[in-house]
């Protein structure tokens, strides 16, 4: 059995749309798990014994609303799918079909294609693909979006999604890696992603941004701490350089966080840098605005950048 869980805010055709995408599967072998994050728009749909609705308490975003579905899941394996995505009838038939020929994946994925005022365009690169999850997303990209991934629950059973609204899919994705870092491909785009409307779940302005990927980075680093990843110079380069793109941004607009600072501090020395921990443990006393932006993103095309 296939487990769909489906976060929810405040978009009722949207997600009957996507709803209506599961219940005509190819494969019925699955149950629905709808997580309501506070919607002030009251959630209604056709009564279905195979449709459980959870509600969080708080407003909570993406990640801590898949934890709350993950609880619930009976299935063999998991798929998160975006009130605002859908998929083609045969997806989890072909995806299920995959996990069965490829029997030591963590995670099968299909193709995706954007969809704004009724054209498809192929969402990512279908050049460039991967079939392991790490070092490839924090050196390029994610090649699958969240809701094109079928996962096996028994290898992310004691994996959580970051609460964060900026990078959480990256940060469950490298948590995952760490039981398992295999995934396979299925060439054909079965997954439709809505570009529409300004209703995104994670959509903040540009600082919060950068402050929830800097959270979800820090998520990153503790999952992958310990762990034959970070023995790579490479990888912990990738990450100094993603931590820098961060800082540039929240220095440059004076945000200040004692805790989060520390955590920053703490893990670019861990990560052996000690240039770069001086520079900006300096920046977070004395500089402020541009100067100390501008310095770091100076220091990350010098020493960092790949």
């Amino acid at each position: 059995m296939v487990s769909v869980i489906i976060p929810y805010y405040n978009r009722p055709e949207k997600l009957k749309r996507c709803v209506d995408s599961i219940l005509k599967q190819t494969y019925q072998n699955f149950e629905i798990i709808i997580i309501d994050d506070c919607s002030p728009t009251p959630l209604t749909l056709d009564d279905n014994n195979r449709i459980v609705i959870k509600r969080n308490t708080i407003n909570s975003g993406p990640g801590a609303s898949r934890n709350n579905g993950m609880k619930s899941a009976k299935g063999n394996y998991i798929a998160f799918l975006d009130c605002d995505d859908y998929w083609d009838k045969d997806f989890l038939e072909k995806c299920v079909l995959k996990h069965k020929t490829e029997k030591d994946v963590i995670m099968v994925y299909a193709q995706t294609l954007a969809v704004k005022e009724g054209i498809h365009i192929p969402k990512r690169d279908s050049v460039i693909n991967s079939d392991i999850i790490l070092p490839f997303i924090l050196e390029f990209y994610r090649p699958w979006a969240t809701s094109a991934c079928v996962w096996k629950k028994s290898q992310i059973e004691d994996v959580e999604w970051a609460s964060t609204r900026n990078w959480e899919d990256y940060a469950f994705d490298c948590a995952a890696a760490t039981k398992n870092n295999k995934v396979a491909r299925i060439e054909e785009y079965l997954v439709f992603y809505d570009e529409e409307g300004d209703d995104k779940l994670s959509k903040v302005d540009f600082l919060q941004k950068s402050i929830q990927k800097n959270l979800s980075l820090l998520a990153i680093y503790k999952s992958l701490k310990g762990t034959e990843f970070l023995n790579s110079p490479k990888l912990r380069t990738i990450l100094i350089d993603n931590f820098i793109l961060c800082l540039e941004n929240i220095i440059k607009n004076n945000y200040s966080d004692s805790k989060l600072n520390n955590s920053n501090l703490i893990v670019l020395k861990e990560l052996q840098s000690g240039l770069l921990y001086r520079v900006v443990k300096f920046t977070f006393k004395n500089m402020k605005n541009n100067t100390g932006a501008k310095l770091l993103n100076k220091i990350r095309k010098t020493f960092f950048t790949l």
